[in-house]
């Protein structure tokens, strides 16, 4: 998304003008119409830098697709993204208005189209895809207008200190913006200003995001936030051209091949040639194709002769693959990656038409033209060879890497994971400068190899890459295309145990919650406390500083525990890195589930300490693991040495107990409890009720809920599962979290 910002922001604030910063238009006595003016417009070209990913639960990552009326517009479909709010800052006379296009998949009235909200979620103003507009879940407008599904509707929104506007398509639902510029509407009160003024101080921008359940699937386009009041000019619905099948419910996706190939069913009108085979990568990948190596013009995989073929109109190309070389033996420098023929090798040898994308990031076409793709075209004015002698290998990592190469008749990219490699200018006449060729004669390329077969005689061996996602498009894709498509692929990747969990808190400068934004968390403290503080620390980065103090003086963070009233929990895993900054507070709570309203029969503590303390003290029982009090016949285990960061990991089970983690590796379970003090014994203890007190528990808490105060600890990445994690998934959560 190319959002066009028309002011600076305020991270470069020393730069503006006194007119920008804190603009106010002139006073009403003066008789001077305030200026409208737009701040910011999101066309959605592309996802822009300054922009912000989230996900809801079971939703998936936004991306850029086509839509037959507006072209390249946003996707949401369970997933959001946030940008700086471009009206912070400034001062409002008499309004902030937004205006944009948006379809829906379904109609559905809870659906968020946009929300402004502050740093920690606790303030939102929303509008819905019921017309509606919410400030702090309280209903604005009196009349709604739900929105119809697959068809592109356009809303006018403006909010004045006392008043609000709402148009859909140009009409009124809600309050009008009439010839003197007034908003007049029966909306409900709200405090003077408050929402407005609001709109200012909001940090962020939201699309899609400001429900608590995962919206319906969506589209949008074309967002414009202003600087006062809109008029008929903006308000007014824009014509979209005609189509004779506008798309049902969304856009067309960009990422639309004439050939594709995944591999799930094996050859599917492929030919292996040589030593390659299928052969099933797991996870994301599933079937791949795994090519022979080690000999020239040998193995490869032959593509279906029509691949191509479909480009004499679109005069444009772009070849995707995900390449993997970590089976390789033998040194790859000068491997052919993608070769196109008009027949087999004969006598070891290819000649033309040809056309050659090699694995070093090097082109040649020779298809009713040609081109080198020399020095002087680069636009770099030199090639750069990727390959291991030039220190360049980007499949040495033995990581899934995506490889592409997009043609125009002009122009010529290579790219790597989405980032251009190399590209060249052509004039597109004359010897050496054709590629149009490959186009209007594609169809003579019938020979078309993945993975070797180099081109004419010579002597540089097939490598044995793997290959997954072959992809061919008649179009020339964007930068942000091909990274949807790395993206969408990412996504869907259920290797990272952290896309499980039911809440992710980086405390990373922030207490956002990025499995789930509407969880809110907040610092504070209680008498003579300190309230936490976000810290710049040499490993971890920003982390969260919690102030040792004594009980009733804690400084702590108070969350929404996420897994409250989950009737079918049967065990969770709370996870979160802390780095002790001295020897003392062993019994003070790094985090606790701690519940004091008994109204459904249950309330109690479990809490977590720095002597790998866990303690329980709830209907249905009492336990100490690891209790620091000798003189209670505890233990101080030096367990968790101070001044350096580790991952504790505590897992627990309503059937079976409890198992401590220390970076990965278990130190203590209900087998081997070190030191053990309560009802029963630690193996035949009923944790039952371990899980009825977590269910019953609404808050969850960083530094506070033990019997004793808050230690003195930096903390990070804190996470929660509503399972629990098996020993192997804990040392994955240790090595990818680690720093």
């Amino acid at each position: 998304m190319r959002t066009k910002f028309l002011v600076a922001l305020f991270a470069v604030f020393c730069l503006w003008s006194c007119q920008d910063w804190g603009e106010m238009d002139p006073p009403a006595g003066n008789q001077q119409k305030p200026t409208l003016k737009e701040l910011a417009s999101y066309t959605f070209d592309d996802l822009g830098s300054d922009v912000s990913i989230g996900v809801y639960q079971g939703g998936k990552a936004p991306k850029l697709v086509v839509d037959k009326q507006l072209e390249v517009v946003l996707e949401l479909d369970g997933g959001y993204v946030s940008y700086s709010n471009p009206l912070q800052f400034y001062t409002l006379q008499e309004a902030a208005s937004l205006t944009g296009w948006v379809k829906l998949n379904e109609s559905d009235e809870d659906t968020p189209i946009f929300c402004f909200s502050d740093e920690t979620g606790s303030k939102k103003l929303m509008f819905t895809a019921n017309s509606d507009l919410y400030y702090n879940e309280e209903k604005l407008n009196t009349n709604s207008l739900l929105l119809t599904a697959g068809e592109w509707h356009w809303f006018s929104v403006a909010v004045k200190p006392d008043s609000y506007a709402i148009y859909i398509d140009g009409v009124a639902v809600d309050g009008t913006i009439t010839n003197d510029e007034s908003v007049a509407t029966v909306s409900r009160a709200v405090a003077s200003g408050e929402v407005m003024n609001f709109m200012t101080e909001a940090s962020k921008l939201y699309f899609g995001y400001g429900s608590k359940e995962k919206p319906v699937k969506m589209w949008i386009d074309e967002v414009s936030v202003y600087k006062n009041l809109i008029t008929d000019k903006e308000i007014a619905k824009p014509e979209l051209p005609d189509v004779d099948n506008p798309d049902e419910g969304g856009g067309e996706e960009t990422l639309t091949p004439v050939y594709f190939n995944d591999f799930e069913g094996n050859n599917e009108g492929c030919t292996i040639k040589g030593d390659g085979r299928f052969i099933d990568e797991g996870d994301v990948w599933g079937k791949v194709y795994q090519n022979g190596g080690g000999a020239q013009r040998t193995h490869y995989l032959l593509l279906p002769e029509d691949a191509l073929s479909h480009s004499v109109e679109s005069k444009a190309m772009t070849i995707g693959v995900w390449v993997n070389a970590k089976n390789t033996a033998e040194s790859y420098n000068f491997a052919p990656l993608f070769m196109a023929y008009g027949a087999a090798p004969s006598g070891n040898a290819n000649t033309w038409p040809m056309f050659a994308c090699q694995y070093r990031g090097l082109l040649q076409v020779n298809c009713a033209g040609w081109s080198n793709f020399a020095n002087e075209q680069n636009v770099a004015g030199v090639n750069t060879e990727y390959n291991e002698m030039a220190g360049l290998d980007w499949l040495a990592d033995d990581e899934w890497h995506y490889y592409s190469v997009v043609l125009t008749e002009t122009n010529a990219k290579v790219y790597f994971d989405g980032e251009i490699k190399n590209e060249w200018n052509v004039s597109g006449v004359g010897d050496g400068n054709v590629i149009a060729g490959l186009f209007s004669n594609g169809a003579d390329l019938k020979y078309i190899c993945l993975g070797g077969n180099q081109a004419w005689d010579w002597a540089d061996n097939d490598a044995a890459f793997m290959f997954d996602d072959i992809a061919i498009y008649n179009q020339a894709l964007t930068t942000e295309q091909i990274k949807s498509i790395i993206d969408t692929k990412k996504s869907e990747d259920s290797s990272n145990i952290l896309s499980e969990a039911v809440a992710y808190y980086p405390l990373a400068g922030t207490y956002e919650n990025i499995v789930n934004h509407l969880s809110t968390a907040t610092g504070k403290c209680n008498g003579t406390g300190l309230n936490p503080e976000f810290v710049d620390e040499t490993v971890r980065g920003s982390v969260l500083h919690l102030f040792g103090n004594a009980v009733n003086n804690e400084s702590y963070v108070e969350m929404q525990n996420p897994l409250n009233g989950e009737e079918n929990l049967e065990g969770t895993t709370i996870s979160v890195w802390i780095n002790r900054l001295d020897d003392a507070w062993l019994f003070d709570g790094i985090w606790a589930f701690y519940d004091t309203d008994n109204s459904d029969g249950i309330d109690g503590r479990l809490y977590f300490a720095p002597n790998a303390y866990l303690g329980f003290n709830a209907t249905g029982g009492i336990f100490d693991v690891n209790l620091p009090d000798t003189n209670r016949g505890g233990v101080v285990t030096g367990a968790i040495s101070p001044n350096t960061w580790v991952l504790t990991t505590i897992v627990l089970s309503g059937g079976t107990g409890f198992e401590i983690y220390l970076n990965g590796e278990l130190k203590y379970n209900q087998d081997n409890p070190n030191n053990w003090i309560g009802d029963l014994t630690a193996s035949t203890f009923d944790y039952g009720h371990v899980m009825n007190l977590i269910r019953s528990c609404e808050k969850f808490y960083l530094g506070y809920g033990s019997w004793w105060g808050s230690p003195n600890i930096y903390i990070s990445d804190l996470s929660i599962f509503n399972r629990t994690l098996t020993a192997s998934e804990v040392v994955e959560l240790y090595e990818i979290t680690k720093k």
